[in-house]
């Protein structure tokens, strides 16, 4: 949800994901982002292809939703019989989708931002990160025992009444 100067309020059926709310928010804000590597487009450009792929290669278009090999009509869920010209639609959805998701995992799995250097920025000293679950939890033990942040323990260790929720969801 944005509220701006200059956007008209209601309801935007702009097709998108999560990857395209950066490119959004920078243009809302006025700043051009022509050095960063991202993937994703301006929610509110005209010129924008609304297409979300996800990342089994499935995808949702204003026409065509493609689950597995199966293709549906997006606006009324109906299973589709492709006729040959949406396939051919379809295709180039599809080769759209799959190049996307080669040139993200060459860059993630390749580490490409390795090279990545822009202004402002520090290169990671990869030695002082670990992201195995055994590290983990060793430093969460060591940090609670430093200062614990747990209700009980920020209570004086005095244990408080059962916590009672009306969460329709918990019933």
């Amino acid at each position: 949800m944005i509220h701006a100067d200059g956007l008209k309020g209601g309801i935007n059926h702009t097709y998108g994901g999560e990857i395209d709310v950066l490119p959004t928010l920078l243009d809302l804000l006025g700043i051009k982002n022509t050095t960063t590597v991202q993937f994703g487009n301006d929610l509110l450009s005209k010129n924008r292809k609304q297409l979300v792929a996800f990342r089994n290669g499935n995808f949702v278009s204003p026409k065509y939703t493609k689950v597995g090999t199966t293709v549906y009509d997006t606006k009324t869920g109906d299973e589709l019989k492709l006729t040959k010209q949406q396939k051919t639609e379809v295709s180039a959805l599809q080769n759209h989708v799959t190049t996307e998701l080669s040139l993200s995992d060459r860059v993630i799995y390749g580490d490409l931002l390795r090279f990545y250097e822009p202004d402002g920025f520090e290169k990671t000293n990869k030695k002082k990160y670990n992201y195995k679950l055994e590290n983990g939890l060793d430093q969460l033990k060591k940090a609670q025992k430093k200062e614990p942040t747990s209700a009980q323990a920020k209570n004086k260790e005095k244990v408080t009444a059962e916590y009672k929720t009306d969460a329709p969801e918990l019933k």
